[in-house]
């Protein structure tokens, strides 16, 4: 019998002798587990920290100053810290010549349209650039961010998983391999002064442009830093710069060839950087998520554009089809690619040129800290790589014994939550617990999950008379799903918010109208989108786009998007805006997801939030909430998320029994049921405890 076989059967059968004990940890099965959230603004850090040692929240995300992390650990806080999606890196211009948007935002260099970007324009000189400073990136890490960040060389950062990130590896002496590479390219430093043989660009001395008549600005490559919104950023454009400094010497004038600007966040650095796409080098950062169909908006051709994502300006032929496939999962002869292992070695190829061609020098990826208060009960949190611990399966599944309401720090500005168009990640943290989507991610295997659909399927399709070439997608919709004002969410739910936003089109969801015909309702729980594009990362949008719009509250706003982008609906009574009744103080802000809006207080700074399921609370008039969510009974013990508690998730627990943090077995937690940090037989026995019943609930 193999080991793994007689491991499940003995766990079984000491399972079913302690039944009874496990009995006293069946824990809470309501889902979301609190009955109350408070989402308080804790902004700037020293805020959160505060409150934290003062008790008056019990989560502080986004504590990153090692200090303060230290503080709040010495107090009793535990510290979460994984591997994030983001990542940092050193943009370099690639283009040939200055864009037609050089200095229209902001004159930073004097360069117009049209000028030589010389020596940055050629990918040997960049990728030497690269070289140089390779030995020295996780020593440079280490001193400016301590154990908040890891050196990296490539994005997708390795969050996603060795399946989608490239195996890069430097040649053993990288600062020898850089001399070689610049001296192939025509570049060479005999005299001590670096000269170019005009194979690449102006033969002489190297300098950022080929105008010499300038000035000595224009002898120096400059690099483009903020202090101000990111000081430990710019401090390592800093050291990378010194390197290369030591690297190139002087030029004939007895001059660095490389020079710091440090200049504001955003009267200076993004209007230069992002908007005009016109520096030379610069530091900066994203924060991206689990599909790395990004890649094609980062370093494709289409997006180089005024204020459009390549602000780096990379454009190669091979790189851009390997990026076209990427996005649109379609071969070069047309064929669509559903195979996601296909679409892994393509993501790896891109990567591969991404980094020979440097137009980012991809340095470090946050190690994110967030704290809990432990100390006090807090219990139920998610720590799985790729995804902070602030993911919205901690939202549900957060708990703190012994009474009914957790406060969440949220660690930033709220400026509006008119869904439509709230940006920034806090005002999500509240918007995104109204909302739900039809499909999940599970936070430990990064893997498709159905959601509140129980199925969906992927066609290609065509259509000659409209000349589309695009996907299908048809939904089968959970049963028993409703909005927050006790309304049926179906198929019709479906097409109306998906119609609304083609029709409003809101730039925030421009992914999910943009390639959008049109959607079927095939049968009161099955809805059909037709898009006219082959990239099935699309359908991501549609499944949350499809949840997004209740047609009470936003019909008024039927393709007007210049006056809904203005309304302030977490303001707004639904029943005064709708001419209902018997909705007491609901607001506008209304989803089918697990979590009620109450109100926004922007006195104390704070959101509130109540379960999906009965409640009252006072006022004038009191509000009486009958709904439930109808996801409520999705448990824990659920371990991969398929909607029934079987042999595969106590298979699961078996395979990771005693395993802790750190260990092979240990699989981000997925198998830790109680969140104490270890799989044991506490584990095991919660899930026999729960063992076939249904999660969620299933379609017809």
């Amino acid at each position: 019998m193999g080991k793994t076989l007689k491991t499940l059967l003995t766990t079984l059968l000491v399972v079913a002798l302690l039944y009874s004990v496990a009995s006293a940890y069946a824990g809470i099965d309501d889902y979301p587990r609190m009955d109350e959230m408070h989402s308080v603004i804790c902004s700037p850090e020293a805020v959160a920290v505060s409150k934290a040692l003062a008790c008056e929240i019990d989560t502080a995300y986004d504590v990153r100053a090692p200090a303060n992390v230290k503080t709040l650990k010495d107090a009793g806080w535990y510290c979460s810290a994984v591997l994030g999606f983001g990542f940092h890196y050193i943009g370099i211009n690639c283009r040939n010549y200055a864009p037609v948007s050089a200095g229209a935002s902001y004159d930073y260099n004097g360069r117009r349209p049209g000028d030589s970007l010389f020596p940055l324009n050629v990918s040997q000189f960049r990728f030497a650039l690269h070289l140089i400073v390779a030995p020295h990136k996780e020593r440079i890490t280490k001193e400016v961010f301590d154990w908040t960040s890891v050196a990296i060389h490539t994005c997708p950062t390795p969050a996603a998983g060795s399946a989608w990130i490239a195996p890069i590896t430097f040649p053993p002496d990288p600062v020898g391999e850089a001399y070689r590479l610049l001296r192939d390219a025509g570049f060479k430093n005999d005299t001590g002064i670096w000269v170019h043989d005009g194979t690449y660009g102006p033969a002489g001395e190297i300098r950022s442009q080929a105008d010499l008549f300038k000035g000595a600005f224009y002898k120096k490559i400059r690099v483009l830093t903020c202090p101000e919104a990111a000081l430990s950023t710019s401090l390592v454009s800093k050291k990378y710069m010194e390197l290369w400094n030591a690297f190139f010497g002087k030029n004939s004038d007895g001059e660095l060839y490389f020079h710091q600007d440090d200049l504001p966040w955003a009267t200076a650095m993004v209007p230069i950087f992002s908007w005009d796409h016109d520096p030379d080098i610069w530091g900066a950062g994203w924060v991206v998520g689990r599909d790395p169909d990004y890649l094609h908006s980062f370093f494709h051709p289409d997006n180089d554009i005024p204020k459009g994502y390549n602000h780096p300006g990379i454009n190669h032929p091979t790189l851009n089809t390997f990026l076209e496939q990427l996005k649109y999962t379609k071969r070069a002869d047309g064929t669509v690619i559903t195979a996601i292992t296909e679409l892994q070695s393509i993501c790896k190829e891109a990567q591969s040129w991404i980094f020979m061609l440097a137009p980012y020098i991809v340095n470090r990826a946050a190690v994110t800290p967030n704290l809990f208060g432990v100390h006090k009960g807090v219990t139920g949190f998610f720590e799985p790589l790729g995804y902070t611990a602030s993911t919205g399966w901690t939202y549900d599944f957060i708990y703190k014994p012994g009474t009914n309401l957790i406060k969440m720090c949220n660690p930033g500005t709220i400026g509006t939550l008119n869904p439509l168009v709230a940006g920034s990640v806090y005002e999500w943290n509240i918007l995104n617990r109204v909302y739900d989507s039809l499909i999940a991610i599970d936070p430990y295997t990064k893997d498709d999950k159905m959601w509140a659909a129980g199925k969906y399927e992927m066609k290609e399709w065509k259509d000659a008379t409209i000349n589309a070439h695009g996907l299908n997608l048809t939904f089968w919709i959970r049963p028993g799903i409703k909005w927050h004002d006790g309304q049926d969410y179906n198929a019709s739910s479906a097409k109306w918010s998906l119609d609304f936003l083609a029709a409003t089109k809101p730039p925030r969801y421009i992914d999910a109208w943009q390639f959008y015909v049109r959607s079927e309702v095939l049968a009161p729980l099955t809805v059909r989108v037709y898009i006219n594009i082959t990239g099935f990362w699309y359908q991501y949008d549609i499944a949350f786009a499809a949840m997004f719009c209740h047609k009470p509250i936003w019909e008024k706003w039927w393709g007007n998007f210049t006056e809904a982008q203005k309304w302030e609906p977490w303001k707004v009574k639904y029943d005064d805006w709708t001419g209902q009744t018997g909705h007491g103080d609901l607001k506008c802000i209304v989803g089918t997801g697990p979590w009620v809006f109450v109100e926004y207080d922007e006195v104390a700074l704070t959101g509130r939030l109540m379960a999906n399921r009965p409640f009252k609370i006072g006022g004038s008039p009191v509000w009486e909430y009958t709904g439930r969510y109808w996801a409520s009974s999705f448990f824990r013990e659920d371990l991969n998320f398929d909607g029934t508690v079987n042999i595969l998730d106590m298979s699961l627990a078996a395979l990771a029994f005693g395993a802790t943090p750190g260990h092979a077995r240990w699989l981000d937690g997925q198998c830790d049921v109680d969140t104490n940090r270890v799989v044991n037989i506490v584990d095991l026995a919660k899930i026999a405890l729960k063992w076939g019943r249904i999660t969620l609930p299933k379609i017809a």
